[in-house]
């Protein structure tokens, strides 16, 4: 069951892969087969999250953050399903739980991993592009939080400073727009 729940997977075959994982899971159970029982467990939730990111290329993001939670359901500390709501919040608009998706995947994942590597690059192009809607709109002392968390996520970008002198020049401080 377990080889056929792969091919199933990687064929896209996700609702036949989810119950032929469970299938795989219970009959390494009846057998002892501990180490094949979480193999074929540990797959259930990747599956969810690749049906949430098909979702997600669909905009269908009430259906894809579903998904995702109910591959964290299955395993708390899988970081792609939390990449994967903070890409849902980056759609709506929701920087706040954008920031708390993707600093879950940071948190999770080990530096250096793919996911939390993809994770740091979008959220700190997401908060520049924030902070530069929000000087546009003389919004100031927000454009300036959210250029400050484009730092949290990368090296230092020199728009990002040069939207904040922007922001500091709008709000006449011009000892910090220098």
């Amino acid at each position: 069951y377990y080889k056929y729940a792969i091919n199933l997977y990687k064929g896209k075959k996700f609702d036949q892969a989810i119950n032929t994982f469970k299938k795989a899971g219970d009959q390494a159970k009846a057998v002892g087969d501990t180490k094949l029982q979480k193999k074929a467990v540990a797959y259930i939730p990747k599956v969810y999250t690749s049906i949430g990111l098909g979702l997600l290329k669909k905009k269908d993001y009430e259906n894809a953050m579903a998904k995702f939670n109910k591959a964290l359901q299955l395993n708390p500390k899988y970081n792609k399903a939390y990449y994967g709501q903070g890409l849902v919040y980056k759609e709506k608009g929701e920087t706040e739980n954008l920031k708390k998706a993707f600093d879950k995947v940071i948190e999770i994942g080990p530096e250096g991993n793919k996911t939390v590597i993809k994770t740091k690059g979008i959220a700190q192009k997401y908060f520049i592009a924030q902070g530069g809607k929000a000087v546009q709109k003389e919004q100031y002392d927000k454009a300036i939080n959210l250029l400050n968390s484009s730092f949290v996520y990368g090296n230092k970008d020199a728009n990002a400073y040069y939207l904040i002198a922007l922001a500091y020049n709008g709000k006449k401080q011009w000892d910090k727009a220098i």
